[in-house]
């Protein structure tokens, strides 16, 4: 490359350092030459005295003369070789001291103006931002007003005529006796398991905590609503509450845990017990997350046992976010088997019946199955209980609210599903319902007057 092209690709000021990199290299190069030369100068001189030495039969005096001579004048041109070194690294030295000076400030004048175009660019940024806040309230208000006028209008706008038409899919909902029956049947279905399934992992852990105090030596009187210790608050230890309070969340979690296990070699059978697997899991995990976050927010049940491990405020927060966010991964994680347990029902499932099914299979059931649950537990007496036990209990049961809403968000964001092609008929489950009424009337009267253990 010529120098012309080098001095436009690197610029003049590396253009300059290049030049005296190359500078310097030569000059080294000149100083090994000069070394060579005196090397050869010294094998010749040597080479001479020995001839002479031969020829005239030098005495020693002089020979040695020659040879201090020699070694003089060798000494003193290695001396001059090092003052020369010596003033060329000195001379480099005070170039790279000037050299670095300059990109200095050259990279304060840079970082000024890089400063200064930032600045600039957030001021613009802001008024940006502050301009699309306007625009958005503003296209708010619109929608508002708008949506206000219309609905205004569709109000004044009700007559004979127009009101079939806004109840136009529950009229033919209703005309279509076919589609109005399957609804039924899948509700009534889904509702028999969620309420049997509740009641199962309910009772079970119950009678945990009752065999639990019966090893600490505890009288306890079980009832359909609560399980009333009767001892003294001094007989209460760090021990016990730990585990009495603990025993039935944690024997939810273990069946919740191999429900899931049941389910997933079961959910491709056509058979409806497979419902009583999917929601026991949602009410085994619900039980047991949804005491935590309870238990932190009312210090009640399950929340004892975190106080008696001595977790400050933040801790209680922490764990209650915890929660939370663990019953959303449930919900987002068990759409998909809801929406695979139509497989029982349906040949396959497409976006227009996925609507008609998650309403009759999950949401209905849900608020029809509460409603029951709640109803059922309410205590006649509240001699052995109080509100906050109830508060604690309802809120217990609705956290599966947090495990529902993702189901009802991300069921339509799935693709179709294809079963199998056999004929398949809607059929009501009426031994589970016979089943579910009898374990209710059982659990009501038979636990009303409560038994005693211990």
């Amino acid at each position: 490359m010529k120098d012309t092209t080098k001095r436009k690709l690197l610029g003049e000021s590396l253009y300059k350092m290049y030049r005296r990199a190359r500078f310097l290299s030569y000059k080294r190069r000149k100083l090994k030459r000069e070394k060579k030369e005196d090397r050869r100068l010294e094998k010749k001189i040597q080479i001479k005295l020995k001839k002479e030495r031969k020829k005239k039969n030098l005495s020693i005096k002089e020979r040695i003369k020659k040879s201090h001579r020699v070694c003089r004048f060798l000494y003193r041109r290695r001396k001059k070789l090092k003052r020369e070194k010596k003033e060329k690294k000195r001379e480099e030295k005070l170039i790279n001291k000037g050299e670095r000076e300059k990109l200095k400030i050259e990279n304060k004048d840079w970082r000024i103006e890089y400063r200064q175009k930032s600045k600039e660019k957030n001021i613009q940024l802001k008024i940006e931002k502050k301009h699309r806040k306007k625009r958005r309230r503003r296209l708010i208000r619109f929608v508002i007003k708008r949506r206000i006028r219309r609905l205004k209008i569709s109000i004044k706008s009700i007559d004979k005529n127009t009101f079939p038409k806004l109840f136009r899919r529950i009229i033919i909902f209703s005309e279509n006796k076919d589609e109005r029956n399957n609804f039924l049947i899948i509700t009534i279905n889904s509702t028999i398991f969620f309420v049997l399934s509740y009641l199962f992992l309910y009772i079970i852990s119950q009678l945990a905590t009752v065999i639990a105090a019966l090893q600490f030596d505890y009288k306890t009187i079980l009832f359909y609503h609560k399980i009333y210790f009767n001892i003294d608050k001094g007989d209460w230890f760090a021990d016990s509450v730990k585990i009495l309070f603990s025993t039935g969340p944690v024997i939810s979690l273990f069946f919740g845990i191999i429900f899931v296990i049941i389910y997933s070699k079961v959910r491709r059978e056509d058979g409806l017990l497979k419902l009583f697997f999917l929601w026991g899991f949602i009410h085994a995990f619900s039980m047991f997350f949804g005491a935590l976050l309870a238990g932190t927010l009312l210090n009640q049940g399950f929340g004892w046992v975190v106080s008696y491990l001595y977790y400050r405020d933040t801790g209680k927060m922490v764990i209650s976010i915890i929660s939370i966010f663990i019953l959303f991964a449930i919900g987002t994680l068990s759409t998909k088997s809801f929406l695979f347990s139509a497989n029982s029902y349906f040949n396959y499932q497409n976006k227009q019946n996925r609507k008609f099914f998650i309403l009759s299979q999950v949401f209905i059931p849900f608020l029809i199955g509460s409603f029951i649950l709640i109803f059922l537990k309410i205590p006649n007496d509240t001699y052995y209980g109080s509100i906050d036990n109830t508060y604690y209990e309802i809120f217990i049961f609705l956290s599966i609210i947090l495990v529902l809403i993702p189901v009802f968000s991300l069921y339509n964001t799935y693709p179709d599903f294809y079963f199998d092609e056999s004929p398949k008929k809607i059929n009501l489950v009426w031994k589970f319902l016979i089943v579910m009424v009898i374990i209710i009337i059982l659990f009501r009267f038979g636990l009303s007057s409560g038994i005693h253990f211990g």
